[in-house]
């Protein structure tokens, strides 16, 4: 196993985010730690994690790392949150997800799930929809009430709606539904892949 034991990694996970933020920033990894900072000497970078890793090395090239990186750390702009992974397991690419508001003077890290394969946010980062654990299971966690609840199992495509009531899935039956915030009814069968949704249709 190659342990990755750098003095610093900087991914290219670089924001510009002017009209909300005011300010430039970047994520980066540091002996295992992830890092958010302002880019400024001046300010003292916010520690996200101490345990990137899930073990103390990591069989991950950095190359695989940073596009795990990049498709997994999500800052959702008007809500002014970031999630991000942690404990990530080399083998089987799951996680610890976790969010923080790295902004406010006592940002705290408040984790959501563990054993967590992907996930996507809503616009404003109030609703996160999510895959946890080996039967692919689909939760939809809010932020508000810190609680998540199930929705299905099998699952292997997901698209949470701008306001993060509704949910497109797609299980492994070929079965299309609809999640509107208290139950799934099912649109389609024999269906192979979700291609698109419109704006309108993920409201």
């Amino acid at each position: 196993a190659a342990v990755i034991a750098v003095a610093a990694i900087v991914l290219a996970i670089i924001f510009v985010l002017p009209l909300v933020l005011k300010t430039d920033y970047s994520i980066y990894i540091r002996e295992g730690a992830v890092y958010y900072s302002h880019l400024s000497e001046e300010d003292k970078p916010v520690k996200l994690t101490a345990n990137l890793y899930k073990d103390d090395e990591s069989t991950l090239s950095l190359e695989d790392l940073s596009v795990l990186m990049e498709e997994e750390i999500s800052f959702c702009q008007i809500g002014k949150t970031l999630f991000y992974p942690e404990k990530m397991d080399s083998e089987t690419f799951s996680y610890t997800l976790n969010y923080q508001r790295p902004e406010e003077e006592e940002s705290e890290t408040v984790k959501i799930d563990a054993d967590v394969y992907s996930y996507e946010t809503n616009l404003i980062g109030s609703y996160v929809a999510y895959i946890r654990g080996s039967n692919r299971n689909l939760y939809l966690f809010q932020t508000k009430t810190g609680e998540s609840t199930k929705i299905d199992s099998n699952i292997t495509d997901y698209h949470i709606s701008t306001l993060g009531n509704k949910i497109i899935y797609h299980n492994e039956e070929g079965d299309l539904y609809r999640y509107d915030g208290s139950e799934s009814s099912r649109i389609s069968r024999d269906v192979s892949s979700i291609e698109h949704i419109s704006k309108s249709g993920k409201d």
